[in-house]
């Protein structure tokens, strides 16, 4: 074939920019099975080699013009490739015959490419019968056949008769004169040509597959198939065992039917299937096979195959028996008998009347075999024939097994472990040229390896086998590891990520993330601000570093949804940007959105050996949710001498029984704290990251000591001084009124907890309330109450239970009146307080006296409120409340205002005394006998005024000592 200027250049370029893509699906040359639209779906993996790809591309050419295919031009097939694998598809691929390009791209930009010369959709073929369907020798015993002249008919040459063993992975070519179809076939035979015209009826490309049984009869099939032993009635042997059949290569029980199962199961369940080809009859011939016996057999091993491979694999019935010279219309009635085409059982050619009877040269020297010149050609002709658009249009092909997608998880720096779905039957990893019959790796469904190149063969429960993707371990490792050691700061777009996911198109490196093409951000600005380096993404992503642990102490990065989104994005959608350090989260930002202040991320990380940045949506906008880490960078730790500074601030925040709590203010470092080291008295015991400022010494006792210390150290192990405090633990104390019983149906709340923020419960008695917070405690019931205060911070093991007792009583039933004698008094005077007695189940008592009697004198000193109670335990029934007035001995001025100082009746008498100057506007009832003194002077005021009756003088005169 001649090829185009524009074929030339391409092939150039993409040998220019070929590295290291190698392709595991499709397969060159391959024809994949079309379904009843005439599409398939075109699997596309492989493996790829440069770094930072974030998308593996796809296109189908015309190979005749390198016109690219309307729909299939460049396609993303799989977003993020990471460990340097990739599995995609095309979906519904119309019938054809085409070049596919792949490529890897890192945002825009082509990293590697390559072509698959040849890939088709069209038809495949699996022929099975007897030797004019497997193809034979020529009269000089030269394996015969005519070659197809186009590219598109194609088949593995590998055929290999009477033999079990595995087959090759599959090469795919052109049918040529002595091609030898898979599995078993002779030589091309007319295949080659009938291809030709299957490819001029359908336009689209054909694969032949054959697994003919020279000289089998309908019952070695049947019997066979149930793995049985049958004789070849030619020989008179089992099956194959005769060296002419064999050649030396080992065989087994089962054939010829096992060895038409491993095809379908494999090449078919590969490729998919369009129909069977069944050519056999003449040995049945010979035998004088019933009509019966001969649709009984053949049925058995369609229905048999159907239940191995497929449940609805079409098949093609020829009408066949001609041998010694004669048919027998016994033989094809049979067959005629078995089509059934709602059954998916089609017709065949009738080829008994090719023969050199009727068309001389037809058939060999003992006119059986058909002859190249004349009789294959015929024989071709009249498959074709049955092989129209009738036949296309109404069986239903059986399209290829989907290949088991294959993915590949990090374990460490050296290893990988390689996983495909669960499900199967079986399992094979292999290696080398991935052959089913190679060594075995593994038999489960996952493999964990350190280095080579594997692919896992999948087979189900009826027999079809798959193969997934290979994956090159040591490539893998390359495209995930970012070096043991760090020698300067790096960009996160410039280091390697072991998994990467975004929830529009792929990321983008020092892009924003634009739409769900590569590439087709812009330049990124946060805020005014560009940056010349970060990554786009849109919400939902995640994507994860693999990092040496103690190199890099920082992670440092800008965070925004970029300026070329809208504004009419502002507070709409919404994204939360996470960091996380061995998959512990180690920062949330806040909601951000388009208009949200530029927020900066600056985290210790040198601890960690793989650090996962995530942007989950807070409302789903992917118009809005563009995001960026701008900036996005690892501090390398390049050496330091400087201690950091000593914590601040430390203190004891919860004092309990079994444990102290203490916190405090972080250390700082010219680089980064790596943790704090723990010490209880003076003896190191335990280590912290640099995220934690508080602690908790737990397994102490009430009274115990401690000194508490913490030491900060840096990430390249400077210390900081130690910062010390000393601290005792509590010892529990609930205190109410007391140890008694208090009244029924009144509230009461402790006077003393110690320590605080312990729950309260009522263990026990009748019904009552206790608040759990602040012990508030109420009843209408009489009785004994068991409560408890339960001491718990959280720490298991400083949670402690104290129980204490809380009763009520019915209060006394009697109230106390109480009455004074005197209410306003000199000082020094001696004043009597009178009470009612309580109830004989109560006692009195006295706010101001310990005596219990009814009256009581007192002298007060000053002016003051007083009571009396009847209790009971620690129930009280309070009296009124009497107030006494003490005047003052000797104020400096002494004023006695109207209402407030009004004398009304008084039996005692009273001195009113100052040191200078006493103003009066007051009034004086009878019965009262009072006297003004003052050094100075008494200035009765209008107002002032004394009824008569009442006793009263003024003298100027020095207050009394």
């Amino acid at each position: 074939m001649k090829l185009s200027p524009k074929i030339i250049i391409l092939l150039l370029l993409f040998h220019k920019l070929s590295a290291q893509i190698t392709v595991s699906h499709p397969l060159n040359n391959a024809v994949y099975q079309r379904n009843s639209a005439s599409q398939a779906n075109l699997i596309i993996s492989g493996t790829y080699s440069q770094p930072l790809a974030t998308s593996v591309q796809a296109r189908l050419l015309n190979p005749t013009n390198g016109s690219a295919i309307s729909g299939f031009d460049w396609s993303i097939i799989q977003e993020n490739p990471t460990m340097g694998y990739f599995q995609g598809q095309f979906s519904n691929v119309p019938a054809g015959w085409y070049t596919l390009e792949i490529r890897t791209v890192k945002s825009g930009t082509v990293l590697e490419a390559v072509s698959v010369n040849r890939v088709g959709i069209g038809d495949v073929f699996m022929i099975a019968g007897q030797s004019n369907g497997q193809g034979y020798f020529d009269n000089s015993n030269n394996p015969i056949g005519l070659a197809s002249a186009s590219e598109k008919v194609v088949t593995h040459d590998y055929g290999v008769y009477c033999s079990n063993q595995n087959f090759p992975m599959p090469v795919l070519g052109q049918i040529f004169e002595l091609t030898k179809p898979s599995t078993a076939g002779f030589a091309s035979w007319c295949y080659g040509r009938l291809g030709e015209q299957v490819v001029n009826t359908t336009g689209f490309p054909v694969a032949f597959f054959n697994s003919g049984a020279s000289g089998s009869t309908s019952d070695n099939w049947k019997v066979s198939a149930d793995g049985g032993a049958t004789n070849n009635i030619f020989t008179g042997q089992q099956f194959c065992s005769h060296p002419d059949e064999n050649n030396g290569r080992p065989y087994s029980i089962g054939l010829p039917y096992s060895n038409f199962k491993r095809g379908l199961n494999y090449y078919n369940s590969l490729f998919g299937a369009r129909a069977v080809l069944w050519h056999q009859g003449e040995s049945d011939k010979v035998q004088n096979v019933t009509a019966s016996t001969y649709q009984s057999n053949v049925s058995y091993v369609i229905n048999k195959s159907r239940n191995d491979f497929s449940s609805s694999l079409p098949w093609v019935i020829s009408r066949v028996s001609f041998i010694d010279g004669a048919a027998s219309s016994i033989i094809t009635g049979a067959q005629t008998g078995l089509i059934n085409n709602s059954n998916q059982i089609f017709a065949g050619p009738e080829t008994d009347n090719i023969n050199n009877n009727t068309i001389a040269g037809s058939r060999d020297n003992i006119n059986l075999h058909f002859s190249k010149i004349v009789g294959m050609p015929l024989l071709a002709d009249a498959w074709s024939s049955y092989l129209n658009p009738t036949f296309f249009n109404t069986s239903n092909p059986i399209s290829a097994n989907t290949p088991p997608t294959v993915s590949v998880s990090y374990v460490n720096s050296t290893q990988v472990t390689l996983t495909v779905p669960s499900g199967y039957s079986s399992y094979k990893w292999v290696s080398g040229d991935f052959s089913y019959g190679g060594s075995t790796f593994g038999t489960s469904n996952s493999l964990t390896v350190s280095s080579g190149t594997y692919r896992c063969w999948v087979t189900t429960a009826n027999g079809n086998q798959q193969i997934s993707s290979q994956v090159n371990v040591n490539q893998a490792l390359l495209l995930a590891n970012n070096g043991s050691s760090c020698t300067a700061n790096a960009y996160l777009s410039d280091l390697k990520f072991v998994s990467a996911s975004n929830g529009l198109g792929p990321i983008e490196l020092n892009k924003t993330n634009g739409n769900s093409a590569d590439g087709d951000g812009s330049a990124i600005v946060l805020k005014g601000q560009s940056y010349t380096k970060g990554i786009g993404v849109s919400n939902n992503s995640e994507i994860k570093y693999q990092i040496p642990s103690g190199q890099y102490y920082k992670f440092r990065s800008f965070i925004g949804i970029s300026d070329d989104v809208s504004n009419a994005c502002d507070n709409i959608g919404g994204v939360v940007f996470k960091l996380y350090g061995n998959e512990t989260l180690l920062y949330t930002s806040p909601i951000i959105y388009r208009n949200s202040a530029l927020q900066e991320v600056n985290i210790n990380v040198f601890a960690y050996s793989s650090i996962r940045l995530k942007v989950e949506p807070v409302g789903s906008n992917t118009t809005c949710n563009r995001a960026v880490w701008a900036d996005a960078r690892l501090l390398c730790s390049l050496g330091d001498n400087v201690d950091p500074s000593p914590v601040t601030n430390l203190a004891a925040s919860n004092t309990l029984t079994k444990c102290i709590s203490f916190q405090w203010t972080h250390a700082t470092d010219d680089q980064a704290i790596g943790g704090y080291y723990i010490y209880k008295d003076g003896i190191k015991i335990d280590t912290i990251p640099d995220t934690q400022n508080s602690y908790t010494i737990t397994g102490l006792s009430s009274g115990n000591t401690i000194q508490f210390g913490v030491k900060a150290f840096d990430i390249v192990g400077n210390e900081s001084a130690t910062v010390s405090t000393t601290v005792s633990t509590v010892n529990v104390s609930i205190v109410y009124l007391g140890e008694d019983y208090f009244c029924v149906s009144r509230t009461y709340l402790p006077t003393q907890v110690i320590p605080a923020g312990g729950t309260f419960s009522i263990v026990s008695g009748p019904a009552a309330s206790l608040n759990p917070t602040t012990g508030e405690f109420f009843s209408n019931n009489t009785g004994l109450f068991l409560c408890n205060y339960q001491i718990n911070n959280g720490i298991p093991a400083c949670s402690q239970d104290n129980n204490f007792y809380i009763g009520t009583t019915t209060p006394p039933t009697i109230t106390p009146v109480i009455s004074v004698n005197k209410p306003i008094v000199n000082l020094d005077s001696i004043v009597t307080f009178t009470s009612n007695a309580c109830d004989g189940a109560s006692t009195l008592i006295w706010s101001f006296s310990s005596s219990n009697a009814t009256s009581v004198q007192y002298s007060p000193v000053s002016t003051g409120v007083y009571y009396a109670a009847c209790k009971k335990n620690l129930c009280y029934v309070y009296s009124n409340n009497i107030t006494v007035k003490v005047l003052p001995n000797c104020s400096s001025n002494l004023v006695l205002a109207p209402t407030a100082d009004n004398l009304s009746s008084r039996i005692n008498p009273l001195n009113f005394n100052s040191s200078n100057i006493i103003t009066a506007t007051n009034t004086i009832v009878p019965n009262n006998n009072v006297q003004y003194n003052a050094a100075n002077a008494i200035v009765l005021n209008p107002g002032f005024s004394v009824d008569s009756g009442v006793k009263f003088s003024a003298k100027i005169q020095n207050c009394p000592n």
